[in-house]
């Protein structure tokens, strides 16, 4: 048993596995944006879905870190109290804070529906079948009962004269004007009874936001009006933008209005379609909306919209791929996926889906990029290395998978309790496979992995242990890791074909496809997430209690390098075509290694004026001829080399100049044997590699 810290005494014998350095790459930012909100000094505020807090002193031009606790990932909404006091309504509870920097929990034990705050200052609170209010700005709370055995969430709103209107899904608009002690019903006169929103324009003018239409009074519920414009939309708030005109947040998108309500257009449906999460109008009369997945800035009254998310990074980067392009491609919590071409400098999304979703993983096939998503299709493939993706149809309707494996012939699905689909045809038809079982009971969790040195074998790592399957799905194997049969929670193949697995606190290898295994390393005190990865040389990088540790196959020892952030904040890692350690977090964005893992210091240009933007057929049989494309914005020389795992170079063709733009090439591989290799393109001082698999 081989453990690390005895290994750091030495280390300083070893070659550098990478520097102690780490580059946090600018992007991808995005995310859904869940509440919006301003400091009294004018700072814009923004809560990101399962993220942190983000502030911007500069009216949403560059957003940076606020705050980053676990309450931060369930923020609903943002309010500025007369006095500046900003309040953040959280799942159960409310947080307090008079700059947006420093934040404190006030005792309310309630789920915050809404919030308004009465003339002479008083915070008032929307929760369950009541109102809370506290006269000394959140250290104290009374209740007051609104409906008689609600169990639905009250939403408030306070207008001018005092009165204060309240409102409840399928239970109606009511109205108080003591200050909360009696109530009258006032929403007999509606259409329906199921409240989506209750907003106060200009102190006397209340709009009520019910399902599929709009109504507004001015004469606090005596009488309503319908808006015109907006049937069809439940309201979610409407907003004062200019004294010629109001706007609303719906489910349908953006709307303004410039006659006081009255009727409505829909605007700006190019940039804001639907999916509205946070809306908020500025004290300098700029607009943030959060939209589509991204954060959105107007500074003409909505009628023009530009991406404001500078800064906020993709939140719990959960799928991180590199393919074998040279680009990244990224995905996580509620976000479309994004791509770089150009090691992480610039980022785009790509044409998934309208709307964000969760991404759980992305994975190469043999000519072909997979994405595995929460949406309602949730398979997607690209067949040009993640710029496009079409839909993957599952197998039936109410097919819940999680994980995809592309195989010799086809794919093969799986779902958390270890049923098995595969598709020769792409998703046109599935057939039922062997389901994963142990010995008793089901599997409760499923991951898959194909065998790259032979496609036809698929792994399956589950709660219950290793599984194997020789024949695409069609039966599995239960492997014994050195005679246990424990929960594995990770697994990887190296380019050698070496397999590793974390079992609990082990990290096991087998060079015999799971026949036979040895450990590794042992820790007790292990991050969440059991993350491996390798480079082009099959060293394996780990992440442990104090950063990354590299286990240097040639030397049979561990290295340790630290990380900026927790090493419970890395949800994601992978080794790029250039062989660069790039780490996905939680909150912080993506981070690259400032040297590649083989020792060599960082390339002197981050540039893509050299790609290798295709190599196929892959997987190739020996003896084939196989076909590169290369890209060039410039003429140049090139020379092209081919390297096996130990780093020799066995083929070499003479250097020649090409001009600029795609090319393609022939590489004659007669007389290679099967394995992994790596190619590599050399233009003047820049360099592009991939790596390229010769089967039997």
């Amino acid at each position: 048993m081989h453990r690390l810290i005895p290994f750091l005494l030495v280390t300083f014998i070893l070659p550098t596995m990478l520097t102690a350095q780490w580059v946090q790459l600018p992007g991808p930012y995005g995310g859904i944006v869940q509440a919006l909100g301003e400091t009294a000094d004018g700072k814009l505020l923004a809560a990101q879905y399962a993220g942190s807090i983000y502030i911007s002193s500069d009216d949403g031009s560059s957003w940076e870190i606020a705050e980053t606790a676990s309450w931060t990932e369930s923020i609903a909404f943002f309010a500025t109290a007369p006095n500046g006091t900003v309040f953040a309504g959280v799942y159960q509870n409310l947080y307090r804070s008079s700059d947006g920097l420093s934040w404190e929990p006030l005792a309310l034990q309630e789920i915050p529906a809404s919030i308004a705050f009465t003339a002479d200052g008083d915070v008032l609170v929307g929760g369950i079948g009541v109102i809370h209010r506290s006269s000394n700005n959140g250290d104290s709370w009374m209740e007051l009962p609104v409906l008689q055995a609600s169990a639905r969430m009250i939403r408030l709103t306070v207008t001018g004269s005092g009165a204060w209107l309240a409102g409840a899904y399928r239970e109606g608009v009511f109205r108080s004007t003591d200050e909360g002690a009696t109530w009258e019903d006032v929403g007999t006169a509606l259409p329906n009874d199921e409240v989506y929103s209750l907003s106060t324009v200009d102190g006397g003018t209340v709009f009520a936001g019910l399902n599929n239409t709009t109504y507004f009074t001015t004469d606090l519920g005596e009488t309503w009006e319908q808006v015109t414009g907006m049937q069809g939309v439940n309201v979610y708030a409407v907003h004062r933008l200019s004294q010629d005109r109001l706007g609303a947040e719906t489910s349908g998108g953006f709307y303004t209005s410039e006659d006081d309500g009255r009727s409505w257009t829909h605007t700006a449906g190019d940039r804001i379609r639907q999916y509205f999460s946070a809306f908020h109008v500025s004290t300098t009369g700029l607009l943030l909306a959060g939209s589509d997945g991204t954060l959105l800035r107007s500074t003409d009254e909505g009628n023009t919209w530009q991406k404001s998310d500078d800064g906020i990074h993709v939140t719990g980067i959960s799928a991180l791929c590199c393919p074998v392009d040279g680009s990244y491609l990224v995905g996580g919590m509620e976000c479309d996926i994004r791509r770089s071409t150009d090691a992480g400098q610039s980022w785009r999304m790509t044409d998934t889906v309208f709307r964000s979703f969760t991404t759980e993983d992305i994975i190469e096939g043999r000519n072909e990029v997979y994405a595995v998503t929460y949406d309602d299709q949730q398979f997607k493939r690209s067949t040009n290395n993640g710029i496009n993706w079409t839909a993957v149809p599952p197998p039936s309707e109410n097919f819940y998978g999680t994980t995809l494996a592309a195989t010799a012939s086809g794919l093969l699905a799986a779902t958390y309790d270890g049923a098995c689909y595969f598709t020769s045809d792409l998703g046109l038809t599935w057939v039922q496979r062997d389901s994963i079982r142990p010995f008793s009971g089901t599997v409760n969790r499923v991951k898959l992995l194909t065998d790259h040195s032979a496609p036809a074998t698929v792994y399956a790592v589950t709660d219950y242990g290793l599984f194997r399957s020789a024949d695409e799905g069609g039966s599995w194997t239960r492997l014994s890791l050195t005679g246990t049969y424990g929960d594995v929670t990770g697994l990887h193949q190296a380019s050698d074909s070496t397999l590793y697995v974390w079992s609990r606190s082990t990290l096991y290898r087998s060079i015999d496809h799971g026949d036979s295994w040895n450990d590794i390393y042992e820790s007790i005190d292990l991050p969440y997430h059991s993350l491996i990865a390798s480079n082009s040389r099959s060293d394996i990088f780990i992440v442990n209690r104090d950063g990354i540790a590299c286990y240097l196959k040639r030397y049979g020892r561990w290295e340790q390098t630290g990380f900026p952030h927790k090493a419970n904040d890395i949800t994601a890692m992978a080794v790029d075509q250039d062989d660069f350690l790039i780490i996905g977090t939680t909150h912080n964005g993506i981070f690259r290694s400032e040297g590649t893992t083989l020792g060599v210091p960082a390339r002197a240009s981050l540039s893509r004026s050299l790609r290798i933007d295709a190599v196929y057929p892959q997987p190739l049989r020996a003896r084939a001829a196989v076909t590169l494309r290369i890209t060039l914005e410039e003429a140049a020389e090139i020379t092209l080399q081919v390297f096996d795992i130990l780093g020799n170079m066995v083929i070499e063709q003479s250097s020649r100049r090409i001009s600029a733009g795609s090319q393609g090439f022939s590489l004659n591989t007669d007389g290679l044997v099967p394995g992994v290799y790596t190619v590599r393109v050399t233009a003047g001082m820049e360099r592009a590699e991939t790596r390229l698999m010769i089967l039997d």
